[in-house]
């Protein structure tokens, strides 16, 4: 009967220990590993005590029982800690157990040697083998292991209960209850018979307990369950080298991605040869060079890869390279189908807004003809002056002391036709009068470029180009500002006039000089180049005199060919 119990007992062990095996994952602890393996071999020395038929057989399954009683404790204590994220050093680890195998070691002696047993005999009670034994020191530094575990165990686990948010109350609880099963199968089975030990169905309850919590230990590591997701999704390939460059391991899916992956034999240096490994050779050099983990875009005939390479690490030691692949061919085929998208869509907004910049030119283009309708002379001035603001405007941008943008530029020639548009507001009387104004009348006169501004701002609103706005309405306002302070309307001097002012006002003057009016005929070149240099410093900005000469060829070719 007490080998029945025996068996039973060794049977249900090693059913707990097959079943750990299948729900065993490579991220599973070594300790709970070590805890299947040492129980069933202590529960198969139990079954050999109860079936000894001498004292040698006797005391060899005593030995093979031992097993358990001097490494469980530490291995279950070494458990509980690891399962709390408690660290410590590897000197304690080995220190502690280092004295587990001295304990072991006294075992051994046992038939040899006093110090763990100092007298041993056998018997047979009640049909079951028994040994009457006299317990020598080193047996009592056995308890005193057990129990320092034991305690070290629940402490840790008391610990984690207060302190710890990230480890689970259910599996400190079932943790608590394994340790305190385990002991007490020591403490308690020889108070209980002196032929039947409780120790091994404890230990059996103490497997069930850890099979429940290792069913989800692996579920509580945050990066072990996030890698295992990552490696099983079928669209990454993983390859890994040693420092040598030497070839270690890929998965499938890497040699989907690169075949010749299929032919490479593990430790077999990469071959520069292989137009694929050549360039594995660069990414390495790539990463090498600062360390840092290296993103690289890699196409292979008409795939797109994503590759990221970095350091392959066993704990703390640089072992080699690991390289991650993953197919990004849809993303980029879909980023290129949205490039040439955008790139339509810019073209069409661009064809768009040239559509609508043309109907805003034609529109100002109509006000200045229809200021020309009421004025013939001031509609070619318009047409004329526009002209020849292009001129001066390409000598300045031939050295750009002035340092203005091309946009500047074509901002001034494109607000020249406006400079005029006030005029539509004064009086017919005075704008078609033949002769010279009257002091009244020129009153009136000078109004046009306050006016012209107002109008300017009314047409341009809807524009959403800022500077051109503000350009053109300038141009208008103060292209009669003089130099020296004595235009109109507001009287400004020097650089206070916006400089697109100051250009207008050479090509203003320059056209009245030469072009001949109602109220008196046209000037030739040299008088009309005299007039302009005398002014400089005075009418006009003095730095302009450079460009206005520059020019002066091209203006009068300009003016001979359409007057």
């Amino acid at each position: 009967m007490v080998t029945g119990y025996y068996v039973f007992t060794f049977i249900c062990s090693l059913i707990c220990t097959f079943a750990f095996i299948c729900i065993w994952h490579e991220h599973v602890d070594v300790y709970y590993t070590l805890i299947y393996t040492l129980i069933p071999i202590s529960n198969l020395g139990y079954v050999l005590m109860s079936m000894s038929t001498g004292l040698e057989e006797a005391i060899l399954a005593k030995k093979i029982i031992y097993v358990g009683a001097c490494f469980l404790p530490l291995i279950m204590s070494l458990n509980i800690i690891n399962f709390c994220g408690i660290k410590i050093t590897k000197i304690i680890t080995m220190a502690a157990s280092l004295i587990s195998a001295l304990l072991y070691l006294g075992v051994l002696s046992i038939g040899y040697s006093p110090i763990y047993y100092r007298s041993v005999e056998f018997q047979i009670v009640n049909g079951t083998a028994v040994l009457s034994k006299e317990y020598g020191p080193m047996h009592i530094m056995l308890h005193v292991v057990l129990y320092s575990c034991s305690l070290v165990g629940l402490g840790v686990l008391l610990y984690a209960l207060k302190k710890k948010r990230n480890v689970s109350i259910r599996s400190i609880y079932i943790l608590v209850a394994a340790e305190i099963i385990s002991v007490s199968g020591y403490f308690f089975g020889s108070f209980i018979s002196n032929t039947i030990e409780l120790t091994p169905v404890m230990y059996v309850i103490a497997q069930i307990l850890f099979l429940i919590l290792a069913d989800r230990l692996c579920l509580y590591d945050i990066s072990e369950t996030v890698v295992d997701a990552i490696v099983r999704r079928g669209d990454y390939g993983y390859i890994s080298f040693d420092n040598k460059k030497r070839f270690l391991a890929c998965n499938v899916t890497a040699e989907q991605y690169i075949p010749e992956l299929c032919n490479l034999r593990v430790d077999r240096v990469l071959s520069r040869e292989c137009e694929a490994f050549r360039k594995f050779y660069s990414w390495f050099e790539q990463l090498d060079q600062d360390g840092i983990t290296k993103e690289i875009n890699y196409q292979r005939e008409d795939r797109h890869y994503k590759i990221s390479i970095e350091y392959l690490y066993d704990r703390r030691k640089k072992q080699g390279y690991q390289i991650t692949i993953i197919d990004d061919t849809r993303q980029q085929r879909y980023i290129e189908l949205l490039n040439n998208y955008n790139t339509e869509l810019e073209k069409e907004v661009s064809e768009k807004i040239e559509h609508i910049q043309a109907m805003q030119d034609k529109m100002i283009l109509g006000m200045a003809d229809m200021v020309g309708n009421r004025d013939n002379s001031t509609g070619g001035h318009i047409k004329r002056t526009s002209h020849g603001i292009r001129i001066l405007i390409e000598e300045m941008r031939k050295d750009n002391v002035f340092q203005v943008t091309q946009e500047f530029c074509n901002n001034v020639i494109k607000a020249a036709p406006m400079h005029d548009l006030g005029k539509i507001a004064v009086d017919d009387a005075i704008l078609r009068k033949p002769g010279r104004f009257t002091p009244e009348e020129f009153e009136q006169m000078k109004q046009h470029a306050a006016k012209g501004a107002d109008i300017v701002r009314t047409v341009t609103d809807g524009i959403n180009d800022s500077e051109f706005r503000k350009i053109a309405e300038n141009v208008a306002h103060y292209h009669h500002e003089r130099w020296d302070g004595s235009g109109y309307p507001e009287h400004l001097a020097g650089e206070e006039i916006p400089l697109e002012a100051r250009i207008m006002a050479i090509a203003d003057v320059y056209d009245a000089l030469v072009s001949k009016r109602c109220y008196k005929e046209r000037m030739s070149f040299d008088e009309a180049y005299a007039i302009i240099e005398d002014g400089m410093g005075k009418q006009f900005d003095p730095k302009l005199n450079k460009y206005f000469i520059e020019s002066r060829e091209k203006l009068e070719a300009y003016y001979m060919a359409t007057l």
